[in-house]
């Protein structure tokens, strides 16, 4: 019984972990519900020289006209967060100039890091429901596609926060209202979290299960050599 829960709660994380990261990389992907809630940083009021209202996605920016709508740019995958490019016109603050290349750059590889983490999650999730199946081979796989999936994760997680809060920051040191998306890098503390407790209960359940073989236990489901018995005796 403890075995098949333990088996269980890195799947159950997974999946969790999964639905954190999907809602993530559909940052942006529309302009309606609740979606438009997962963004990563917005800076609203003025500046010196002109009133600026824009909002970073992961797939659109989002400026605000005349204080009510919203317009929004075409999808394109990989918006990088580097005002000094966002920006066509107007005044931004001289530290995005200077650092142009780390946020422009920086931005791209937080995606890539995202959507890798996605894919790695995927399998590991897949790879965790074919284990019980097939032990010996996917429970190792499984194990270690959750590792890769925390590293991508942590690496995004990192840029991301690293990126957009020096930026929030630069915006709030020029006298604009800024802020970072809570909603965003709530998912993306909540998908690493998830993503290390399901490698943690992985390596727990590939500890026991080498210790059950190395002990002659047969795995789950499967009845010892010989057939089951009842009081001593074989039945065929």
């Amino acid at each position: 019984m403890f075995r098949r829960i333990l088996s269980i709660i890195p799947i159950t994380l997974l999946a969790l972990a999964l639905v954190a990261l999907f809602i993530l990389n559909l940052s942006g992907v529309t302009t309606l519900g609740l979606l438009t809630h997962i963004y990563f940083s917005r800076v609203q009021g003025a500046l010196p020289t002109q009133n600026l209202n824009i909002t970073w996605y992961l797939y659109r920016l989002g400026f605000l006209i005349n204080g009510s709508s919203t317009q929004f740019t075409r999808i394109k995958a990989a918006i990088p967060y580097s005002p000094a490019d966002n920006i066509v016109s107007g005044q931004i603050p001289i530290f995005f100039e200077r650092n142009r290349n780390t946020f422009y750059y920086g931005s791209r590889v937080a995606y890539a890091f995202l959507v890798l983490a996605l894919i790695f999650t995927v399998l590991a999730f897949l790879s965790q429901i074919l284990s019980p199946i097939f032990i010996r081979v996917f429970s190792p796989i499984a194990l270690a596609l959750s590792v890769a999936a925390v590293i991508t994760d942590a690496v995004a997680v990192a840029l991301l926060i690293g990126l957009h809060g020096r930026g929030v920051s630069a915006w709030v040191n020029d006298g604009a209202n800024a802020k970072v998306g809570i909603a965003a890098f709530v998912l993306l503390g909540v998908s690493l979290l998830l993503l290390i407790g399901s490698t943690m209960f992985s390596c727990c359940v590939v500890t026991t299960k080498r210790k059950d073989r190395d002990n002659g236990v047969p795995p789950q489901g499967i009845p010892p050599p010989g057939g089951p018995q009842m009081g001593g005796y074989q039945y065929y």
